[in-house]
């Protein structure tokens, strides 16, 4: 089984946020097992967080978005390249 890079995890959770780990699993070809594992992996990190769908959604699944920490790191890396 080909190893998902934690680059492409994120690209993934960018493009299609917010995204359930259900959904991300058969994006990235993983059992929801392996993908709840490395999520909670990046979630501990500080490179997603969960996102409030609202309260009439249900508490499961919960939907991931990249967080607003990662946001600003990126954008003073794109800064920095510009100059």
């Amino acid at each position: 089984m080909k190893q998902t890079k934690q680059i492409d995890l994120l690209r993934a959770i960018r493009a299609h946020e917010p995204i359930s780990c259900p959904q991300l699993a058969e994006l990235m070809g993983k059992t929801r097992q392996a993908m709840h594992l490395r999520l909670k992996m990046l979630e501990k990190r500080g490179f997603i967080e969960k996102a409030l769908t609202g309260p009439e959604a249900p508490v499961i699944p919960v939907y991931y978005r990249c967080s607003q920490r990662l946001k600003d790191a990126e954008r003073r890396l794109s800064g920095r390249e510009e100059d």
